[in-house]
């Protein structure tokens, strides 16, 4: 009898344990690195659409603006939340160069990522009095501080395992932002 109890015990000992691994793979934490690129930006609010450069639609308010950078993800799948954070280049709505940052704060579905941004991106505002343009920004000058506050709904397909596709989507008071990311889950 006892060892009918040993016997039964080995055998499913690895299925216990496969049972152990599959839940701790479903409870890990993921965290990933994704580099982002491209760039389309719609202004909602717009006094002079025309001065914009890289327009793409007939009333200026859409336009082609380059965007890069690196982003890095964190996601806890007991409770579908992420935190990113995100690192950036590129040119405003006058083609000149901005740096700057955002973190987010949301909620991870299957396909897609639903949060809240804030962050900042720094720019010379002369750029923009130049083509008669007001900036956006909180201080003025030629480090001039432009806030980022808004909601992200981000659709993501993975492509492997791993490897993921990555549509970024901002909504703010006064723009819209989209790019792409590909990301990678380590």
């Amino acid at each position: 009898m006892l060892w009918a109890l040993l016997v039964a015990l080995f055998f499913s000992a690895p299925a216990y344990a496969e049972d152990k691994q599959e839940a701790a793979k479903k409870s890990a934490d993921v965290y990933s690195i994704e580099i982002l690129g491209g760039g389309l930006t719609y202004h909602v609010v717009s006094l002079n659409a025309q001065r914009y450069t890289d327009k793409i639609s007939d009333d200026g308010r859409l336009i082609a603006n380059l965007i890069y950078g690196l982003g890095f993800n964190y996601l806890n799948t007991e409770r579908d939340l992420y935190v990113s954070a995100h690192l950036f280049k590129g040119n405003n709505s006058v083609h000149q160069p901005i740096n700057g940052g955002n973190v987010s704060l949301g909620a991870a579905y299957t396909y897609i990522d639903v949060g809240f941004v804030a962050g900042c991106y720094v720019q010379n505002d002369y750029d923009f009095i130049g083509t008669g343009l007001t900036p956006f920004s909180i201080t003025r000058g030629s480090n001039a501080i432009v806030p980022i506050v808004g909601l992200e709904v981000n659709p993501k397909i993975h492509i492997s395992e791993k490897i993921y596709l990555k549509q970024n989507n901002l909504f703010t008071p006064v723009i819209t932002n989209h790019t792409l990311s590909i990301g990678y889950d380590l």
